[in-house]
């Protein structure tokens, strides 16, 4: 939203200037009678004042981008009461972050052994090799049922069996 500064919070060189900010800053500034909005005479004018100048990003925009995780297998932390318990998370290519308590199918050795470094002398090959399976079944569980419900939707569209 473009604005003429009569009274900048900040910065008194920019009163009489205008500036492209953001709405919420505009309505802000406006209700404190800091600003007033540029009122466009028609269409293409305020496209040509877009196009001239691009809209300044503030440290108050309160944008969010998403965590963009590599493909692959980490170690997580997580707190569990007052000791610290460390997972191993996998990241599907579809961008799914799963997390298990043993040791899943198909994790390096590498990162199995300093897994059980970081959650102590106490992991037992069989109970990670248990929790493995486990966790293994119920994700070919849930990769069957997505393929069941993936079939139906297509007979559902397409007709017959």
């Amino acid at each position: 939203m473009q604005v003429r500064w009569i009274n900048h919070p900040t910065q008194p060189q920019k009163n009489g200037t205008t500036e492209h900010i953001s709405r919420e800053f505009a309505i802000v500034a406006e209700g404190y009678g800091q600003c007033v909005r540029v009122k466009f005479a028609n269409y293409v004018e305020r496209l040509k004042a877009a196009q001239e100048a691009p809209r300044q990003v503030h440290s108050n925009d309160n944008s969010c981008i998403a965590p963009v995780l590599p493909v692959g297998f980490g170690i997580v932390k997580r707190v569990n009461g007052t000791r610290d318990v460390f997972l191993i998370q996998e990241v599907t290519a579809a961008g799914e972050a799963l997390i298990y308590e043993g040791v899943p199918a198909g994790c390096p050795a590498s990162l199995v052994k300093q897994w059980q470094e970081l959650n102590g002398a106490d992991v037992d090959p069989a109970i990670a090799a248990e929790a493995a399976r486990v966790a293994q079944c119920q994700k070919q569980n849930a990769d069957a049922e997505n393929k069941q419900r993936e079939d139906s939707a297509f007979h559902r569209i397409f007709g017959g069996r």
